[in-house]
């Protein structure tokens, strides 16, 4: 959600800029999504308030901002998309893999319905009913319980399906990336994601992906280039693209080092900063020359004055409209605060 934290204020002399990371205005339509948050209501409240105050919005896809304008009725003064980046990590974790272990299938995220575990689930009993050689991980937080315990009791009579799916938990950065390094093939099946960091992490260790177009995942990978990408909610068309590619070391081979040549083109960390800092600087330039938005503001912004500097009404209304022009507010503040001192000492 575009806001975490909760009593904030906004302020004037500062850009307003939000983040968009993952915004959701209607908890009814996205219900599946939010129904274990008991706060659901309140959050969405906090969201629509600094949503409304924001002039300046960063999504992380076209998708998601689009959305949030759309769905809040947001008229941003500038926006920009630029994905996440992420430091290097490959590097750091290689090593020898072992030669004769078989096919293994990576999923990253929280096991519920929106990441589609449950998709995945059921084109791992197809694989493995069709007698593929194939081991699935799935690694994170069991946020909902029915998926893992729906597949326990079918595995608790099939012992080759309950050997071929591994549920690692939580895992640390360190495990993590090891599991990326050992992965044959990451899976993606999400029904939405705004922009997906599993995404990204499986593209810098260099690994052929298997996704859906949901949300903005299609802005994040190409199909065919670095991905093979299917219809979210379909287990047979994610069962056959993983079979493809299980069967395929050369197309494996393929995907990954196109990923891996996407992520050091557009998601390595140094080159997504420089894009967001030339996106910071718009801001500040067109905060710096924007218009007062309150007609009110000069007249409670001189009362103040009068009252704190103990200026006369003049000279109070002239300091005033000399502060609503924001290039220099800073710099006479600063003046007229050693202008009362100095007349205080006197």
């Amino acid at each position: 959600m575009a806001l975490r934290g909760r009593g904030l204020r906004a302020r004037r002399s500062l850009p307003n800029r939000r983040l968009l990371h993952d915004v959701a205005a209607d908890p009814e339509r996205d219900r599946w999504a939010y129904r274990l948050l008991p706060d659901i209501a309140e959050r969405l409240s906090l969201e629509r308030h600094a949503l409304a105050r924001t002039r300046y919005l960063h999504g992380l896809t076209e998708a998601v901002l689009t959305k949030t304008i759309s769905d809040h009725g947001l008229c941003p003064d500038a926006t920009a998309v630029i994905g996440r980046g992420l430091h290097d990590r490959r590097g750091v974790m290689a090593k020898e893999r072992e030669a004769d272990r078989g096919a293994h299938v990576l999923f990253v995220g929280r096991l519920e319905r929106r990441k589609g575990v449950d998709t995945l689930l059921a084109a791992a009993r197809e694989l493995v009913d069709d007698g593929v050689e194939v081991t699935f991980t799935l690694a994170g937080q069991n946020a909902d319980n029915s998926f893992r315990d729906s597949f326990d009791r079918e595995a608790a009579t099939r012992p080759r399906l309950r050997a071929a799916a591994h549920f690692t938990g939580m895992v640390s950065d360190a495990e993590l990336h090891r599991l990326y390094v050992d992965a044959d093939i990451v899976c993606v099946p999400s029904r939405y994601e705004s922009h997906g960091v599993v995404l990204i992490e499986a593209m810098m260790f260099g690994k052929p992906l298997v996704t859906c177009a949901a949300g903005g995942i299609s802005e994040v990978v190409r199909a065919g280039h670095d991905a093979i990408v299917v219809p979210p909610e379909d287990p047979t068309a994610l069962a056959e693209s993983l079979r493809r590619l299980l069967a395929n070391p050369e197309l494996r081979a393929q995907l990954g080092a196109a990923a891996r040549q996407s992520y050091e083109r557009r998601f390595e960390a140094q080159s997504v900063a420089r894009r967001m800092e030339s996106f910071l600087e718009e801001v500040i330039t067109a905060h710096r020359n924007a218009p007062v938005d309150s007609p009110d503001v000069r007249e409670r912004l001189q009362r103040f004055l009068g009252k704190v500097l103990s200026l006369g009404p003049d000279d109070a209304s002239t300091l005033a409209g000399e502060l609503l022009q924001p290039p220099a507010a800073a710099f006479r503040v600063r003046r007229t605060q050693e202008s009362a001192r100095q007349a205080s000492s006197a």
